[in-house]
């Protein structure tokens, strides 16, 4: 089956209130599952690269927006078995796969639903007219072309946040607390360390600091000593 993209999942209620994740889980790592399930939903139940691939855990975390260790710890207790014996997650060479996948998938029949809400109510008349059945097949070719646009532009954004996340991450992990640094070579050592990456990725990345919330006093000081300092 190929990739396949979903904009939605089923969240069942009681699950979420009383289930075992309720019992086993803290509130954050609950969290931590909700990111990961909505990852998967992007790739059938499978967080990777592509089919052969894995994705670094550091880039797991950038794109979720989790610290690294408490991911892991997190992981760690989807592996555990429930009370039918399943883990909720499995991994094998780095490729990280959602058990039960097919519980958290739309039904086929509820997802033509949803897409056929969408469209044009004015497409359910029938109109057997050469003309009309000419627009009807333009139509349809203009909007395969907009999902495929659509898809692309999403894999690029999807990329894109990973490499930004990734940047922040090297930030914070390299040089910890900026406040605790003059501001001018703290500016010096971003522009040497960081050199190969373009100025206004570094910048989106330096945004994502704002995030935890000790950075956020010094953040637009920063932005403005680097660009001083290329």
């Amino acid at each position: 089956m190929g990739k396949e993209t979903l904009k939605w999942i089923p969240l069942n209620v009681d699950s979420v209130l009383y289930g075992s994740m309720a019992i086993d889980l803290t509130l954050e790592e609950q969290g931590i599952w909700w990111r990961v399930l909505a990852l998967s939903a992007k790739d059938n139940g499978y967080i990777r690269a592509n089919e052969t691939t894995a994705y670094k855990i550091e880039q797991i975390a950038g794109l979720l927006m989790v610290d690294k260790d408490k991911l892991l710890s997190a992981i760690e207790k989807f592996k555990i078995n429930d009370a039918e014996g399943n883990p909720k997650i499995t991994e094998e060479n780095g490729i990280y796969k959602i058990t039960k996948w097919e519980q958290y998938r739309l039904s086929s029949r509820y997802r033509r639903r949803l897409m056929s809400a969408k469209t044009d109510t004015s497409s359910a008349k029938t109109d057997t007219s050469s003309e009309k059945s000419g627009l009807n097949i333009e139509k349809s070719k203009e909007e395969k072309s907009i999902v495929k646009k659509s898809k692309e532009e999403e894999r690029k954004e999807t990329e894109e946040e990973i490499r930004t996340n990734e940047i922040a991450s090297k930030l914070i992990a390299c040089y910890g607390n900026i406040t605790t640094l003059p501001m001018k070579p703290f500016a010096q050592q971003v522009n040497i360390a960081f050199r190969r990456y373009p100025i206004e990725r570094l910048m989106k990345a330096i945004d994502k600091m704002v995030e935890r919330e000790k950075y956020k006093p010094s953040i637009a000081s920063l932005k403005d000593a680097i660009r001083d300092t290329q």
